[in-house]
C-alpha cells in the first residue's frame, strides 16, 4: 500500500518478514484462502528439507521427524500461517542439510558452504536468532579459514540484497533507529521481568521436548504412541507459553 516499513510502520519484525508477506498479499491478497494455500506450501516444502535431512539415518526416522514437525504446527491451525518461527525454520533446515552435505561431498563443498551462509542470513533476516546457524558447518566438518570466507560470503550476499532493497525503499535508516532505541531495550526489560516466569514455564515445556526426541530418533522401533503423543503436546505447547509470556 506504499508505506515503508520502520519509517510508516513501527514494528520489531526483521525485514524478510514484511517482504514475504507482502508478496503473498500481492500475489492472493488478504483473503484466507490466500494464506492458507500459502501455509501449506511452507509446510510442504518444510517436509521435504526434512525428508532430505534425515533419510539417511532411515525411512522410518524421516518419516516419524516430518509427521512430528507437521503436527506441532498444525496443531496451530490458521493461527500459525505466516508465523515467523515456522517460516525461519525453512532456511534453518536447509542449513543444516547443505552442512551436512559439505561433510559429504568434497567435491561441491565451496557450494555447500556458500548456500549455507545464504540460508544462514535468509533466516536471520525473519528473525535475528538464525545467525547463529553459522556455525551449523563448523559443526558437520572441520573447516579451513577460506572456508568460513565462503559462508561469509553467501551471507553476505543475502544480506546485501535484503537491506540493500530496505535501503531502496528509503528504510534502512529507520530499521537501524528501531533495533538500537526499541528492540535491543525492550529485550533487556522483558528478560529482567519474567526471567523467573520464563524460566519455570518455558524451560519445564522444553526439556520434555528434547527428552521425548531423543528417546524417539534413538530408537524407532522401541518408541510408543503415547511417548509420540507427548512429545508433539509438549512441542505443540512451547510456543504457546512463549506467546502468552510475551504479551503479558
Amino acid at each position: 500500500m506504499g508505506a515503508v516499513p520502520y519509517r510508516d510502520i513501527i514494528d520489531i519484525n526483521m525485514p524478510l518478514t514484511y517482504d514475504i508477506h507482502a508478496a503473498v498479499v500481492a500475489i492472493g491478497g488478504m483473503s484466507d484462502v490466500a494464506w492458507r494455500v500459502f501455509d501449506l506450501t511452507a509446510a510442504a516444502v518444510m517436509s521435504a528439507l526434512i525428508l532430505l535431512l534425515v533419510g539417511p539415518a532411515g525411512r522410518a526416522v524421516a518419516i516419524l521427524a516430518m509427521l512430528a514437525v507437521l503436527a506441532a504446527h498444525l496443531l496451530h491451525s490458521p493461527y500459525a500461517a505466516g508465523q515467523r518461527d515456522f517460516l525461519m525454520s525453512i532456511p534453518a533446515v536447509a542449513a543444516a542439510l547443505v552442512s551436512a552435505r559439505a561433510a559429504e561431498d568434497h567435491k561441491r563443498r565451496w557450494l555447500y558452504l556458500l548456500l549455507a551462509g545464504a540460508f544462514t542470513m535468509t533466516a536471520a533476516s525473519i528473525k535475528p536468532s538464525g545467525i547463529l546457524l553459522l556455525f551449523l558447518p563448523a559443526l558437520a566438518t572441520r573447516l579451513h579459514w577460506r572456508e568460513m570466507i565462503l559462508i561469509l560470503v553467501g551471507a553476505a550476499g543475502v544480506a546485501f540484497l535484503v537491506f540493500g532493497t530496505l535501503a531502496v525503499q528509503g528504510g534502512l535508516g529507520a530499521f537501524v533507529h528501531a533495533v538500537i532505541s526499541i528492540e535491543l531495550p525492550s529485550k533487556f526489560v522483558v528478560r529482567q521481568v519474567f526471567k523467573f516466569r520464563i524460566e519455570g514455564a518455558e524451560l519445564r515445556h522444553r526439556i520434555p521436548t528434547i527428552v521425548e526426541w531423543i528417546g524417539l530418533l534413538g530408537d524407532v522401533q522401541r518408541a510408543r504412541v503415547t511417548s509420540l503423543l507427548r512429545a508433539i503436546v509438549y512441542t505443540g505447547n512451547a510456543p504457546g507459553v512463549e506467546a502468552e509470556l510475551r504479551h503479558e
